[in-house]
Order: structure tokens, then sequence, then C-alpha cells
């Protein structure tokens, strides 16, 4: 595969390209994720806006990097405000060289992400779904949701930045893939809000997309692939104990209990942020002796519920050890 780039005055669209055609592919069929880069208008941005004062850069800022791509900025931003904006373009100086570090690799390695992916998952189908590698105000490294008929899944290169420029992005980027393709094969809970679904269901899709992150990058570190190099640490010697917790919750729809054990802020001050990704993992590593990705994939939520049952309470025992 080569990497090939197609400029318009609105937009960078980055495409994969093998044989003829367009798109990401697998061997089989051509299977097309549209990737919409604001990257190259960011650093444009960066080159045009040096010597210029505080208030016009901000508007430079919206007429170079957000004109051209408003609902998308309005729907994952909430604008930004003027303040936001300013605030952030002083803080982002200090994360530029990173950001034109990790571009480069994202245009390099992207490829290999995807033929990955697709090797392990080769009916994924992505009609519909738009990938933006852009500067996103450090509101997270990734993420999205729908607008209108589309889906988009954002990669915010200044938060992923901060985390330095050695990384491997592949665990990243296969997680969050991952989520797309499962809300795709897995149609129980679409357009639920997150109070009407259940928590084992919560905790076992990030733990699973974690796990098939951890496969398709197998020499990535546990710290590379929880996205956090310090959570291990504080959660692993704590399964048994937060297994025992989690099967307790398992039913329960409170934006409560989704905050202690699958957010970054836990309310409860004794619990190691996203702690249920970690224990969503263990549990999928367990289910994995018996199932192939592919079959992981596709476990409909009662024989989840029922196989998570079984694994937290093996894990609650600490009848298993940590990878």
């Amino acid at each position: 595969m080569r990497y090939v780039r197609t400029f318009s005055q609105a937009l960078t669209v980055v495409t994969l390209t093998a044989a003829c055609g367009t798109g990401f592919r697998s061997s089989a069929r051509r299977v097309e994720i549209p990737v919409v880069d604001l990257m190259p208008r960011f650093f444009s941005f960066l080159d045009s806006s040096r010597k210029v004062d505080s208030t016009a850069r901000s508007g430079l800022f919206r007429q170079m990097v957000v004109a051209a791509d408003t609902q998308v900025y309005a729907a994952f931003t909430d604008g930004p405000s003027a303040r936001a904006l300013n605030q952030y373009l002083r803080t982002v100086v200090r994360d530029t060289a990173s950001m034109r570090v990790l571009h480069r690799t994202l245009a390099q390695e992207l490829p290999r992400y995807t033929e990955a992916f697709e090797h392990h998952f080769p009916d994924a189908v992505w009609k519909g779904v738009v990938v933006y590698f852009m500067p996103w105000f450090y509101i997270s490294d990734a993420g999205g949701g729908r607008v209108g008929d589309t889906e988009f899944l954002i990669f915010g290169l200044d938060q992923i930045a901060r985390r330095g420029t050695d990384q491997d992005l592949g665990p990243l980027f296969h997680h969050e893939l991952f989520h797309l393709y499962h809300a795709r094969v897995q149609s129980q809970y679409r357009g639920m809000s997150r109070n009407q679904i259940p928590f084992f269901w919560q905790v076992w899709t990030e733990g699973l997309a974690t796990f098939v992150s951890s496969r398709l990058n197998p020499s990535a570190s546990m710290g590379q692939i929880m996205l956090d190099s310090t959570m291990i640490e504080s959660v692993a010697g704590r399964t048994r104990a937060l297994s025992a917790e989690i099967r307790e919750r398992m039913d329960s729809v409170s934006d409560n209990i989704h905050q202690d054990y699958l957010s970054g802020r836990p309310r409860r001050a004794d619990l190691p942020p996203r702690s249920g990704y970690y224990i969503g993992f263990r549990v999928a590593e367990k289910m994995a002796s018996r199932y192939s990705l592919a079959e992981l994939a596709r476990l409909q939520p009662a024989m989840v519920r029922r196989e998570m049952d079984i694994a937290l309470a093996e894990l609650t025992e600490g009848r298993s050890a940590p990878r």
C-alpha cells in the first residue's frame, strides 16, 4: 500500500491506495474510510500567525482551521468559545513540535494499522464513517459521535502529543476503530444513552476494545495498551477487590457507577482512574481461551453477561495472573 493525499481548498483528504481505487482496503473487497486531515491547515496557521496579536490570531485560526469544518467543531467542541480558543492558542505552543512529529508518524503508519485490523475483522464495513485528525483543544486523544447520518471518529493530535513522540499509535487507533466496528455488529444498545445501558456491557465494550488492541499490537507494553503508563501500577494489585465490586454492579445503569470505574475522574477517591478498562481487559483475556476475536465481537449481551460473571468470579478468587 502507498499513502496518498488529495488536496483541496476546503480540506485535506487522506486515502490509502492499493492496486487501483482508493480507500482502506482488505484483500477481499474494497473498504473505504475517508480521513479528513486538518493538521496541515493547523500547521499553516501556526506558520502564518507568529507575528499576529492574540485577537487577530483567534480570527485567523477560525478562518484557516475551523471555517471549512464548522459542523464538526460545533458538534464536538461547542464552538469553541473565544475565551477557550484564546487559552488554547497560548497553551498549544508547547506541544506543536510533538504534534508535527506525530502527524508524520500517522502518515507513515496508518496503512499498517488498517491492514492489521482488517486482517482480523475482514467483514468490517465503514459506510457513513469519517475519521478526523485535528487540533481538538485537549478535549481527548480520541472520540467522536454521530451527526446526522455520519459517524465521526476524531483523533486529537494535541492531547496525543502530551504522551510524547516515541509512542506507538497503533493501540489507540485499533482501540477506537474496534469501537466503531463493535457498535456496528452489535445493535442492541444502539442509540441509547449511557444511563440506559447496563454497566456490564459498558465494561465489556471498553475491555474488549483494549484486549483487541493488545492482540493487534503484540509488542506494545501494557501501559501503551491501556493508554496510560501508570494505570497498571495502581490497578493490577487490586484486581480481586475491583472485580468483586464490578460483579456486584453488573446490571447498574447509574452514571455514577460509570464515572467511578470507566472515567478518568472517578468520584471515589479510593478508585484508580479507568480501572474498569483493566478489569474488562482481564475478562476478555479469560474469554479469549474459548472464543476467537471475531466471536468475542459478536457475542450477544446475554452470553456476555453469563461469561463475564464467571470470569469476574474467577478474578475475585485470584485464579489467574496478570499479563
